[in-house]
């Protein structure tokens, strides 16, 4: 049904052309049907002949963005890295709270903490964050504390092993003699 001539658009095969080669006889004009006649108008093949009046106020315009699109990618990056600064404090939190370093946990949710605040908009200054800075790095210290006496206490609970004394015969300091027969082989 579609293969009959009604339906298939017979269109002209156009040749490739290498943007270094020049344009055939006609090739490169567009036709413009006037009543009276037809009116061939050079195509427009780069952005650089498309320019005119206005393209060069564009131009001018363009240049004068760039600083506004600088400052624009500089606050995106900032932005874009304090975001990074809290999902990674807090997952380097939980990995050394895993870890049994609870310290190093304490301050990086410390740090975690203090950016959920800015992001939010919550910490003015330093002294609205220090009880909890303070308290949570105490807890940390206090955790690690807990884990070091476990470990002291299990040390201390294995028996310690028996001096060992030597043997009745080798009690002086006696040198090793070794006797060594050599004999010339003969040639």
């Amino acid at each position: 049904m579609y293969n009959e001539t009604r339906y298939v658009k017979k269109r002209r095969a156009t040749p490739c052309r290498l943007p270094s080669q020049p344009w055939a006889s006609g090739e490169g004009e567009a036709a413009q049907v006037t009543q009276e006649r037809v009116v061939l108008q050079p195509r427009v093949s780069s952005a650089s002949e498309a320019r005119g009046a206005r393209g060069a106020a564009r131009q001018v315009a363009n240049r004068k963005m760039w600083p506004v699109a600088i400052f624009l990618m500089a606050v995106v990056l900032f932005y874009w890295l304090a975001f990074c600064l809290t999902i990674a404090a807090w997952l380097k939190a939980i990995g050394h709270l895993f870890g049994g370093n609870f310290i190093r946990s304490a301050l990086w949710f410390n740090v975690g903490v203090f950016m959920l605040f800015w992001w939010f908009d919550k910490p003015h200054d330093w002294d609205t964050m220090m009880p909890g800075v303070i308290f949570f790095t105490g807890l940390g210290a206090l955790g690690t504390f807990v884990r070091w006496r476990k470990k002291q206490q299990a040390m201390q609970a294995i028996t310690t092993m028996p001096v060992w004394t030597p043997p009745a015969e080798a009690t002086g300091n006696i040198t090793p003699i070794i006797e060594v027969e050599y004999r010339r082989l003969p040639d």
